[in-house]
């Protein structure tokens, strides 16, 4: 038996837009949000204060509405990942640092196989309500997640669950459908599996976290206070009122006034403004979420792999990085998990006009007319697809940016437009490969079905061996590479700010999450 620490089948990302009715800013989730535009990877001006018990946080934040939920496997934009970093906790989790590690697990273990999982949870840990944590909760959470009807952001992540055993008090034994060797990778990587007591309501949320939720109004405002028996290091802070602030202007004004103490997402003139004032700390790290192009490989003018390629090698990257994002982003390859051990570095795309160019004549497609749909998921997406638009002109493409709201992206043409765009966080390769072109992939907006890549999948899911995974991994990353349906332009950076009255914000978050997570951490200097 081993303990180490370093899906798919389930409902997909227009079954939760559906079920919760999606509009406005849907899909924005915590980390694309955040991120507005950017250039150094770490908080400047720190404060030098240590945190101290006491005092309410003032949080403003950008994304949120009508739909903004307090479940805790319900995750669709800013608002509701605020509350779940603030309320409920996973079995494991990928940390600041894209390192997992042990949450609520005390121990984990899989048989020679990998196709059981024997999870132990920690002693004493006590839910909000009282209840202490046992295996009848991890259970039922995971119940709940897999129930089609809870329509659960991550199920497509934890598919291969066949069937779930209680061994004693505090230990359950997992039987999935098929060898994963990263089980424990695909049930904390992202911020929505968080483990709810039996007879969960997630209108009384009720989660293991550093604080409780004490009130919730769906696109206005949450309120927290601190969880009196929590298991960790208790909360400096007695509570938090986290904000709605719409406006990129209202989120800056409301922090330089002292009506907020720390704000997420800002743009880059705000940025420059923010960094000449001695009373506020700039939050600016890298991160590995995206804002991918998505081309439809099975039908359609892009079919054809070589207007693929062609429009990936005509966009000038770095033209995106400083026109769309201002310097805050890093430029991408087209290729997701940045942050990654298995990430395929000598793959690197460059800006080819020629070899660009000549693809298209190739494939006796000059003067072709296509249609990019776009949406307002984040800053910097229009302005990317534009830059695309510009530089595929240049290779004898038309392409004709079409802004369309999230309800119409993410409606009934969602996972069938023949080219548009979408968000994904900061995940590592195989847990975003489960989710968008592995063999049972639940959104797989470009319709990627590859036999060679399918069967490196199941390969690389099934292997323990670090090096021969690392080996099926970057074969499938060439694949992709060469033949996929990805344009992956840049990874913004998150930015935020906050009070130089304020410590214990994290100085870097590689997940994207940023300054929505380690709450309990901050706290008001002496």
């Amino acid at each position: 038996m081993n303990d180490r620490l370093a899906g798919q089948d389930g409902p997909g990302r227009r079954d939760v837009l559906r079920a919760i009715g999606l509009g406005g800013a849907a899909m924005t989730a915590a980390p694309l949000l955040a991120a507005c535009s950017g250039g150094s990877t770490a908080a400047s001006a720190r404060p030098t204060g240590k945190p101290v018990k006491g005092g309410r946080l003032r949080l403003g934040f950008s994304g949120g509405g009508a739909s903004s939920s307090t479940d805790a496997h319900v995750q669709v934009d800013t608002m509701s990942g605020v509350v779940s970093a603030a309320v409920y906790e996973g079995l494991t989790f990928v940390d600041p640092d894209f390192k997992l590690t042990r949450q609520l697990a005390e121990s984990i273990e899989h048989n020679a196989k990998g196709d059981q999982w024997t999870i132990r949870v920690k002693q004493g840990v006590e839910f909000h309500n009282g209840k202490t944590l046992a295996a009848e909760d991890v259970i039922h959470s995971f119940e709940r997640m897999l129930d089609p009807k809870t329509h659960a952001t991550g199920a497509g992540q934890i598919g291969m669950v066949a069937s779930m055993r209680k061994v004693d008090e505090r230990t359950v034994r997992f039987t999935l459908a098929r060898p994963t060797a990263w089980f424990d990778q695909a049930i904390g990587d992202g911020q929505a599996f968080g483990i709810v007591p039996v007879g969960f309501d997630p209108k009384k949320p009720v989660g293991t976290g550093p604080f409780k939720c004490t009130g919730f109004t769906a696109g206005v405002s949450a309120t927290f206070e601190r969880h009196p028996h929590y298991h960790g290091d208790a909360a400096f802070l007695d509570g938090v009122t986290a904000t709605l602030l719409a406006s990129d202007s209202a989120r800056y004004n409301a922090l330089v006034s002292g009506q907020m103490d720390a704000v997420i997402g800002l743009t880059a003139s705000q940025v420059a403004q923010a960094k000449n004032r001695s009373d506020l700390v700039i939050f600016n790290s890298e991160a590995g979420f995206f804002f991918p192009i998505t081309m439809r490989v099975d039908s359609g003018p892009l079919a054809d792999v070589r207007l693929r390629q062609a429009l990936r090698l005509c966009l000038d990257r770095k033209q995106v990085v400083l026109s769309a994002y201002g310097g805050y982003a890093q430029v991408g390859n087209d290729l997701y998990g940045r942050y990654d051990p298995d990430l395929a570095t000598d793959l690197v795309r460059t800006t080819d006009m020629a070899k660009a160019r000549a693809l298209v004549q190739e494939a006796g497609k000059q003067g072709a007319n296509l249609t990019l749909n776009t949406c307002d998921l984040g800053p910097g997406l229009v302005a990317t697809c534009q830059v695309l638009a510009e530089n595929a002109a240049k290779i004898g493409l038309n392409v004709k940016v079409n802004v369309v709201d999230p309800a119409t992206l993410f409606g009934p043409n969602y996972l069938q437009w023949d080219f548009a765009v979408d968000t994904y966080p900061a995940s590592a390769i195989l847990t975003t490969s489960s989710l968008n072109d592995g063999p049972r992939a639940s959104i797989n907006e470009t319709h990627f079905k590859d036999p060679e890549y399918a069967a490196l999948w199941d390969k690389a899911s099934a292997e323990f061996d670090p090096a021969k995974r690392k080996e099926y991994l970057h074969e499938m990353q060439r694949i992709l590479f060469e033949r996929g349906g990805w344009i992956v332009a840049v990874h913004p950076n998150t930015l935020g700010a906050y009070s130089k009255k304020l410590a214990g914000f994290p100085e870097r978050d590689l997940t994207g999450f940023g300054m929505t997570r380690g709450l309990g951490k901050v706290g008001f200097t002496a």
